[in-house]
Parts: structure tokens; C-alpha cells; sequence
């Protein structure tokens, strides 16, 4: 009998993953595989948006033109689509756009939702 939470290979994609139903994630990290970017299971895993100090992004980032404290969740999630979008897909230059998983766009709004959105969802 097989178990069912062990890693089970993906054939011809040189990905391992987990079965379905068995991960958070449905990608199993071939939905993150993008760009050249090989992941073994979900970015989300690899690289937890929880991780990333956001202090630091915006100290390092170009773009940035207030104070951390002053930043909007709008600019947070700009800053961690920054991150992601150049520390791990590795895209740089202005003009060098890429698109990034759906899963890490949507656990990135997650982490950083419009102020309208939490007012809209308070008062109803």
C-alpha cells in the first residue's frame, strides 16, 4: 500500500510533489516552474512570504519613496512582487516585466489586502 503523503514523481518533469489532495497548494510546484525557475514543490514553500523581511526590500529598492511606516498595503504587495519578480526569478531592468504564479499573486493579496476591502468586509 502506497502512502499516501510520500513525494511521488511527476513523469518526464523531473518535479517531485505530493499527491493530490495531500498539499495546500495545487501547483505541487509545477505551476511555479516558470522562467527557467525549477521548484521541487509550491515558491510559497521555498520561499514563504513570511520570510521576506520587508524592511529590507524597501531599503534596497529603487522605487521606494516613503518611509516603511508610511507604506500602504498597495505598496507592500509592490514591494514583495519586486522581490519576487527579481530574488527569485531573477528579472531585472526597467521595462523587464514578468508574470508571476497565481499562487504566490493571491497569497501575496492575502497577506496585504486593500484597506477598502477590510473596511467593506467590517462592516457587513
Amino acid at each position: 500500500m502506497a502512502n499516501p503523503i510520500a513525494p511521488t514523481a511527476q513523469p518526464n518533469s523531473g518535479v517531485v510533489g505530493h499527491q493530490e489532495g495531500q498539499h495546500e497548494c495545487a501547483c505541487t510546484g509545477r505551476g511555479c516552474s516558470i522562467h527557467n525557475v525549477q521548484f521541487a514543490v509550491c515558491v510559497r514553500k521555498c520561499v514563504p512570504i513570511k520570510g521576506v523581511s520587508l524592511e529590507t526590500v524597501a531599503r534596497e529598492c529603487v522605487f521606494v519613496d516613503k518611509e516603511f511606516k508610511d507604506m500602504t498595503p498597495k505598496n507592500k504587495r509592490f514591494l514583495l512582487y519586486s522581490y519576487y519578480a527579481t530574488c527569485v526569478y531573477q528579472f531585472h531592468g526597467k521595462g523587464n516585466r514578468v508574470e508571476l504564479p497565481n499562487c504566490i499573486v493571491s497569497e501575496i493579496k492575502k497577506a496585504h489586502p486593500d484597506e477598502v476591502d477590510q473596511e467593506e468586509v467590517g462592516g457587513t
